[in-house]
């Protein structure tokens, strides 16, 4: 029998007409906001302590995935009373972490995958921000921010672990499928909300749509953050899209995967392009629906000839009919960008091995003398952390990635056709997109562009604890 508890954490779908009183109360919040940053808070406050009575971490982590793709907004990115650490994601963080805390005696306990990912993710980005004080000044100059000690710690430490709190609730507070698929259904409206919101301004706001530098500043100013940063939440929402709809298999679902895909293609990222396509292409085959992709490619190819023309030069730029130009490709950063700085470190054993802390790239010779220039990161998660915390960090790390994924594919093997398997599927095809994606961007460390990735891996090592534990002879309601 399920006990009260249980049920008072449970996390049953969203009614449609939950979903719309979820828009509806996030468009009033905002226009609260921009009215009065002190009602604002009331009601923020308000909101937070009827969560706490709800019971449910799960339903008040859905605010937050809900948030994080719009936080860099100006409406969204002030301390609301001008006091730092008043900034609504962080509010909403902590209003997360109190309902959690409240209920920690109903907490699942963590397999030792999970407990281990977040021991060492955690370690390694302390350890790292710790280690970067000395260099407050440097980091402050390359960001064109008024950095302090106290306002460094805040917004590069505290808010951070923000994004890390997917990871941990879900891991404590998701107890089988309708978790599941309640954590999915919020992706699923989360990216509905931020592509209908990209696409509105971009129709409207771009004047020529063939102009993929205007398109850039535009993402710029509308979404307060670079293209790939954008991209990167469909990076790894995407494949939970496909699950999704393979799940329920409704056109409201189909029209969710078409929007991102119109989404993603304006966003003239190559990056998101080209793990976009590898998702599906993962997704299929670990689905065993590989006799669907000449069908599948014949869609891709006819819907990228109905895009405009830009599209098409952007996603093939650096390859031509005699070959391959792999420095066009990428962008100049093999040989002005990721050479320079290898080439550095294997002249230096103590930083290969340990690193030198958290945007150590600025410290680096060739980035001090002008070698590589105006580059804050690497655009190369693995070159990051190696440069960050040194073959010391890196190496136990990419095992625990390799282990979650070998345990994720014999999780599949066992798994009979049906919604766990889906599931499973979409978020190892996540995490294969976003570990593919590093190669030219994002971060193994906590950061925004990443906070989709803690949710989706949680997701992924659930799903797995539950293919490893038959389910109960006789369920007494819907668990979390």
């Amino acid at each position: 029998m399920t006990s009260k508890s249980e049920n008072t954490l449970s996390a049953a779908p969203l009614s449609r007409g939950e979903v719309l009183i979820a828009l509806a109360g996030g468009a009033l919040l905002a226009l609260l906001i921009l009215h009065s940053a002190l009602l604002a808070i009331t009601v923020l406050v308000g909101l937070g302590v009827l969560l706490i009575f709800s019971g449910s971490p799960l339903r008040a982590l859905a605010l937050l995935i809900f948030l994080l793709p719009f936080s860099q907004i100006d409406i969204l990115a002030e301390n609301l009373v001008s006091l730092p650490g008043s900034k609504p994601v962080l509010l909403l963080g902590l209003f997360v972490a109190i309902i959690a805390i409240l209920n920690f005696r109903h907490a699942v306990t963590m397999t030792a995958l999970q407990r281990w990912f977040a021991i060492l993710l955690l370690f390694l980005f302390v350890a790292g921000v710790l280690r970067s004080l000395p260099h407050v000044g440097l980091i402050s100059a390359a960001k064109g921010e008024d950095l302090n000690t106290v306002r460094y710690l805040l917004s590069y430490l505290v808010r951070p672990l923000v994004y890390v709190l997917p990871f941990l609730i879900i891991s404590k507070f998701t107890r089988g499928l309708p978790g599941i698929r309640f954590l999915n259904t919020v992706f699923f409206y989360t990216m509905l909300a931020f592509s209908g919101y990209f696409l509105y301004y971009y129709v409207f706001h771009v004047a020529d749509k063939g102009d993929i530098m205007a398109a850039w500043r535009y993402v710029g100013e509308a979404l307060s953050m670079h293209k790939n940063a954008a991209g990167a939440f469909y990076v790894v929402a995407f494949p939970l899209l496909l699950g999704r709809y393979f799940s329920r298999r409704n056109l409201f679902s189909l029209a969710g995967i078409v929007l991102s895909l119109l989404a993603i293609a304006f966003l003239y990222s190559r990056t998101a392009y080209f793990t976009a396509l590898a998702a599906t292409l993962a997704f299929f085959v670990l689905t065993r629906r590989i006799r669907f992709l000449p069908v599948l490619g014949i869609l891709g190819a006819f819907f990228i000839l109905l895009l405009s023309p830009t599209v098409i030069e952007r996603a093939t730029q650096g390859i031509y009919e005699e070959g391959t130009d792999i420095d066009v490709v990428s962008a100049g950063r093999i040989y002005n960008l990721w050479t320079p700085l290898l080439q550095e470190y294997g002249q230096d054993p103590a930083a290969l091995a340990l690193g030198k802390g958290r945007y150590a790239i600025l410290t680096t010779q060739v980035s001090q003398n002008g070698v590589i220039q105006n580059y804050d990161h690497p655009h190369n998660m693995y070159l990051e952390l190696l440069l960050d915390a040194g073959l010391a960090g890196l190496l136990p790390l990419m095992l625990l990635y390799l282990a979650i994924l070998l345990k994720a594919l014999a999780a599949l093997r066992r798994s009979p056709p049906g919604e766990l398997r889906e599931y499973l599927a979409a978020t190892t095809a996540s995490l294969v997109s976003y570990l593919l994606a590093g190669l030219t961007q994002g971060s193994l460390l906590p950061d925004l562009e990443n906070s989709f990735l803690y949710a989706a891996l949680a997701m992924l090592l659930v799903l797995v604890r539950l293919s490893e534990t038959p389910p109960p002879a006789h369920s007494g309601g819907a668990d979390g």
